[in-house]
């Protein structure tokens, strides 16, 4: 089944280093001076020379008049430059002062000597906007590396009450996955049930979807189970439709057992017409139907629902050809007898088009050798082998269909397309495969 890439989230990216703030605002200042500097410099002598040259009426034969001219101006200039470096000295003495100053009052931001005893000594809003930084979130991580059971209980509390804004800060969230990490089975219900108010927001979130994803990776105990079921039953269509919150979902089914969700079974399947002509609704179908065992109740009535309500348009739709693949792939094939009939009876239309392609394509790789045959003599007797070769997608279906048969049946093909001049338009892939 063709399926797209899932996406990718690294954890322990932060972007690369930024530039000191105070450090361009200096040199911007410095720069702007020594340009206005320049340009008095230029501005003086200019001014001077056009005096003298009105004056004198272009005579430059009173040269020491000039010279006096010259010299005095140069002595404003060197007094001009000597005012400047005296500026110039003060402006960075007060950038140190203020660099000094901004040490001490933004520690939270610049210090890297924290310690793991400094950490839990703060307090419940400074811990919270030491973490939400990116050096903080940084060197929080690596110090939770260095705690005790008791040391991330102290911490936790303390980190309760912002918890969901940690979660879904942007670089928070790198800090709250190594926290769940670490965190026991106790730790794990004291954040789950602090959560209960933003779950479904956390999980729809772009930052705050993959800790919690995680975090339900990681839950193990039935009442951890529970905890998250609650928070999603009733929620199921607005994560289903959801690019993040299918991912948290999704995760949910594959860490649990049929027992463990009937409901959030028996509600997926309450609005199955909703979720299989949806690009994320389409992926928690799937889901469900490779990660479960109660085939009588789930692909049962996936497949009941489709053969009822217009086969062929959910075997072309863009996002329900996927769920029917599924179903070819997973199901007890007697489950599927009216989709495979539909498809059999339609297989070379359904070939040559964009979607239904895929369908057909692991239709003949699940199918009965009875019904290979059958699309075997169609394609050597009829033209049907002509508009597979001519048609893009037909190319695949056929390259299907030949990796299905015998070296007798291949010949037969070979033969075929000597008779009916087709055998320069076969593409490489289907050659190889008729005389390997």
């Amino acid at each position: 089944m063709k399926a797209s890439k899932e996406d990718y989230f690294d954890f322990d990216y932060f972007g690369e280093e930024e530039e000191d703030d105070d450090n361009i605002n200096q040199n911007n200042i410095n720069n702007n001076l020594y340009n206005q500097y320049n340009n008095n410099i230029f501005n003086n002598s200019l001014n001077t020379f056009n005096s003298y040259n009105s004056t004198s009426a272009g005579n430059f034969n009173t040269i020491s008049n000039y010279s006096n001219i010259t010299s005095m101006n140069s002595l404003n200039i060197n007094n001009q430059y000597q005012s400047f470096q005296n500026m110039n000295n003060n402006i960075n003495i007060n950038f140190e002062n203020n660099n000094q100053k901004f040490s001490s009052d933004n520690n939270i931001i610049i210090n890297n000597k924290m310690t793991k005893k400094k950490l839990l000594e703060k307090n419940s809003e400074n811990l919270f906007e030491y973490i939400i930084t990116q050096k903080g979130s940084r060197k929080a991580q690596n110090l939770l590396n260095k705690m005790n059971e008791i040391d991330v209980e102290n911490l936790l509390n303390k980190l309760i009450p912002n918890l969901s804004l940690i979660m879904t800060d942007k670089y928070g969230n790198y800090f709250s996955k190594k926290l769940i990490q670490i965190c026991t089975f106790s730790q794990r219900i004291k954040i789950l049930k602090n959560l209960e108010n933003n779950f479904i927001r956390i999980s729809k979130d772009i930052y705050g979807t993959h800790p919690l994803q995680y975090l339900i990776e990681l839950i193990n105990m039935p009442e951890e189970k529970n905890i998250v079921l609650n928070y999603i039953i009733n929620n199921e269509l607005e994560l289903s439709i959801d690019k993040r919150g299918t991912n948290v979902l999704k995760k949910f089914i594959i860490s649990t057992k049929n027992e463990e969700r009937n409901k959030l079974d028996e509600n997926i399947l309450n609005i199955i017409d909703k979720l299989i002509i949806n690009q994320y609704g389409a992926i928690i179908l799937i889901c469900l139907i490779k990660n479960s065992k109660n085939k009588e109740l789930i692909h049962k009535t996936i497949v009941e629902y489709i053969s009822n309500n217009k086969p062929l348009f959910y075997i072309q739709h863009p996002y329900s050809n996927y769920v029917i693949q599924a179903l070819l792939l997973y199901t007890n094939m007697e489950y599927c007898e009216d989709i495979i009939k539909t498809i059999s009876n339609n297989y070379l239309a359904l070939s040559l088009k964009k979607n239904s392609n895929n369908v057909v394509e692991v239709f003949i790789k699940c199918a009965k050798n009875s019904i290979i045959k059958k699309i075997f003599n169609d394609v050597l007797y009829k033209n049907n082998l002509e508009y597979l070769i001519n048609n893009n997608y037909g190319n695949y279906v056929l390259e299907k269909l030949i990796g299905k048969l015998n070296k007798e049946e291949k010949n037969m093909i070979i033969n075929k397309l000597e008779e009916s001049r087709l055998k320069e338009k076969i593409s490489n892939s289907i050659k190889f495969l008729l005389y390997k």
